[in-house]
């Protein structure tokens, strides 16, 4: 049996330079960067960013060079079954990943696509099947799920999850049929440079906090949860601040931050800052002491390990995320989002330490994140899941290749 190079046509919806579509694409850019000398990848992806109609910057037609990835940045119209037929047939992959399963005008024509032509598919939902997410226009998803259910169900669809509650949300929503077919492997977040990440942090002082929130700001990642909280800091707490970073995608949900940005209590300031460019992301966790991050449904959350590894500590929700055990670190609060008001007790509390007692947790956070994170490690286990998917699918062997 002939062996060759393994071929992967990968779709996201958005894939840098956008910035605004949050931690998979960055996962993925990190990801397709530490395997390209392994694999040829062939990456489908919008032509703009979240948010936006404009085409993005430094861009053309056909297939770019990102960092040795082949990535095709596609305007709407292009989202056709004819259009995906032609790429597939152009790219002769081995497995098409797909990354979203309710991004139906990726996935609907590129799933009918690659079963034509008896490529095996590899869905990474991302976490849209668990709780907090599948709870948005949950009606609509289920119907959408119904309707699409015997092609989930077929032997050539394999998962991705990236935790063990994105796995069980996947046998819950689809069924025993994917039990066997779920590859559980996490994420290849960005590691900062610690050096540069340690000139950054000021010295933390006593009855003085900067927090920062840094997500999309959608109901799902709970900004106004923690808006409330910081309204909720009680007289001479000191002096709080609270810098928001990420792209407003429900303009609805964004007034009501604003209003309640509005009514903060004396002691506690509040300021917009954008969207951040994902190369700062570091830099902005390095110079805050705090990431307040009360989230309602995470797969992964990738800005969770991103803070911790430049040195930020997190105060979590509790259950929502794989991070749960921070606070057993040392590296932060994990608090449930029942008892809102220990939430502005963590806030109060860190408020009130010293440079030295912070110092500890900002250690802790580096710690941990150094001990739970190996992007080299993640990437080897994503090309041993290509492989297999590919294997099963193709009943191809591939080239032997030297360690990511």
């Amino acid at each position: 049996m002939s062996s060759r190079r393994l071929r992967i046509l990968l779709s996201v919806c958005g894939f840098p330079p956008a910035a605004n579509y949050g931690g998979p694409a960055v996962s993925l850019d990190n990801l397709t960067r530490l395997l390209c000398g392994d694999a040829d990848f062939f990456v489908l992806t919008r032509d703009h960013d979240k948010g936006e109609t404009r085409r993005l910057e430094g861009i053309h037609d056909g297939w770019n060079d990102r960092n040795g990835v082949r990535v095709r940045y596609l305007p709407s119209g292009e989202f056709s079954l004819d259009a995906f037929r032609r790429v597939t047939a152009e790219t002769a992959p081995d497995l098409v990943y797909l990354n979203s399963l309710f991004s139906a005008d990726f996935v609907i024509p590129l799933m009918k696509a690659a079963r034509e032509a008896q490529v095996p598919i590899l869905l990474a939902p991302r976490g849209e099947l668990c709780t907090g997410a599948l709870a948005i226009r949950r009606l609509k998803k289920l119907a959408y799920l119904l309707t699409l259910g015997p092609w989930l169900r077929g032997e050539n669809v394999f998962w991705h999850a990236t935790s063990s509650e994105e796995a069980a949300a996947i046998r819950a929503r689809i069924g025993d049929d994917a039990a066997g077919r779920i590859f559980q492997i996490t994420e290849t977040p960005t590691l900062p440079d610690w050096d540069e990440v340690r000139k950054i942090q000021p010295l933390k002082q006593k009855g003085f906090l900067r927090c920062v929130f840094l997500s999309r700001i959608h109901p799902i990642k709970n900004l106004r949860f923690a808006l409330e909280a910081l309204r909720g800091m009680s007289p001479g707490s000191g002096g709080i601040g609270l810098d928001i970073y990420g792209p407003p995608e429900d303009a609805d949900y964004w007034s009501e931050c604003q209003r309640l940005i509005a009514s903060m209590p004396a002691g506690v300031q509040v300021l917009y800052r954008g969207s951040a460019d994902h190369g700062e992301v570091h830099r902005i966790f390095a110079a805050h002491d705090v990431f307040v991050f009360p989230t309602q449904s995470e797969n992964y959350g990738h800005v969770v390990p991103e803070a911790l590894s430049a040195g930020c500590p997190v105060i979590l929700s509790q259950g929502t995320t794989p991070w749960d055990g921070i606070e057993a670190a040392g590296a932060g609060r994990v608090i449930s989002l029942s008892h809102p008001e220990l939430f502005t007790r963590a806030i109060q509390e860190l408020a009130a330490m010293d440079g030295a007692a912070f110092g500890l947790l900002r250690r802790n956070a580096r710690r941990f994140a150094e001990e739970q994170l190996n992007p080299e490690e993640s990437a080897r286990a994503y090309l041993r899941c290509f492989e297999q998917v590919a294997s099963a699918g193709t009943g191809r062997e591939f080239e032997a290749r030297s360690d990511v």
